[in-house]
């Protein structure tokens, strides 16, 4: 299957980039059918994933435990979400590591014989900025994006604005928000009391805490977006001070 894989992966490639380049155009049709005076412009999502944790090389290597970031965007106009824009960075290649068993000095991606990986082992794999801003340039062929929302806890949208030249307008995403709360929560440091119980169960209750203030805020921030219609100002202004 692998040897299958490595054969047809060009061609793969080639068809997929084929693809989200008409889901581009399909995107700027529907934009001209809406009324738009800038059929070009498109909202997007994106985020990066690792094929291991950054934070799992336990002290054990002085590089990171990813090797392989896959970037993706979708577009926001619609309910579909259709993926626009990928991009793969990949800092594996079987050939240089056999090299390396003979004892050959290889340099990946410059070395002789096919090359699998894309960038230097000695890369930073978790540079979110520079894949961001790989696939805006590719989405920057057909679109412009007017707004990208990211989990706000990398430099993924300063990649988005190299990329483009005029200004996006960023958001964050609920989940990572949330996230980022329950990881306040659970570190702060409450009174004595505030727990009752016997020390190896207080952590638990705290993080028990945690997951109910995340809960209860996400809800009032869903329910205040679809009462003032995501009105930014008036959602801010009947926040309690």
């Amino acid at each position: 299957m692998h040897r299958a894989a490595g054969k047809v992966s060009e061609a793969m490639v080639a068809l997929n980039e084929k693809d989200m380049h008409g889901i581009r155009e399909k995107i700027k049709q529907d934009n001209r059918l809406c009324g738009l005076k800038d059929g070009t412009k498109v909202n997007v999502e994106g985020d990066t994933c690792y094929n291991n944790p950054l934070f799992n090389s336990g002290g054990h290597t002085p590089f990171q435990g990813g090797t392989i970031a896959v970037t993706t965007m979708c577009e926001n106009n619609t309910r579909s979400k259709r993926i626009i824009g990928v991009h793969v960075a990949n800092k594996l290649c079987m050939v240089a590591s056999r090299l390396r068993n003979q004892g050959i000095a290889v340099d990946c991606p410059n070395h002789d014989g096919k090359c699998t990986a894309n960038m230097s082992e000695t890369d930073v794999i978790g540079n979110e900025e520079k894949w961001n801003e790989h696939v805006a340039r590719k989405i920057n062929t057909d679109l412009n994006i007017a707004s990208f929302t990211g989990d706000g806890d990398s430099k993924g949208h300063s990649g988005v604005d190299k990329a483009q030249v005029q200004q996006t307008v960023h958001f964050k995403d609920l989940r990572h928000l949330g996230n980022s709360l329950k990881r306040a929560i659970n570190k702060a440091q409450f009174s004595s009391g505030m727990f009752a119980g016997p020390a190896s169960k207080r952590a638990n209750f705290q993080n028990r805490f945690a997951l109910s203030i995340r809960a209860r805020c996400m809800s009032e921030l869903t329910k205040a977006h679809k009462k003032y219609k995501g009105n930014i100002k008036e959602i801010t202004n009947h926040m309690t001070k």
